[in-house]
């Protein structure tokens, strides 16, 4: 018989874990993405870039959002960085800017969406061209 460490026994487990975290992101991403996608055709217009653009990164902001929560929320938590502050910092602006870099994103298609006449984007627009 081996001796197992505490880390070795874990392993599994963890695997587990975060096969099921993964696969719980996929899905969620797949099925915002599409509801996006189907709101935001209809009233846009399928060919448009800027529902697709939208669709992708808010859909990313949604799968996002738990990792970021769980951050915020153990960044708050007394003794939070007594082990490695830099490593807590770090991650929590990973998360943050992840988030940041996908909101802006969807916030400038939606700009674009919005500045279209008559609920669509402007065919005239030199940049679609």
């Amino acid at each position: 018989m081996s001796e197992t460490t505490p880390h070795s026994a874990r392993r599994p487990h963890k695997a587990r874990v975060d096969a099921r975290r993964e696969k719980r992101s996929v899905d969620t991403f797949r099925v915002s993405t599409r509801g996006f996608r189907k709101v935001f055709a209809k009233h846009f217009g399928e060919t448009n870039e800027a529902v697709e653009t939208v669709a992708y990164h808010l859909a990313q902001v949604e799968v996002q959002l738990p990792s970021a929560r769980e951050a915020i929320r153990l960044a708050r938590y007394p003794g939070a960085g007594n082990r490695n502050p830099r490593r807590m910092a770090l991650g929590l602006m990973e998360n943050l800017s992840a988030l940041e870099s996908h909101l802006r994103r969807a916030n400038d298609a939606l700009q674009h969406l919005a500045r279209g006449s008559n609920g669509r984007a402007k065919a005239e627009d030199p940049e679609e061209e």
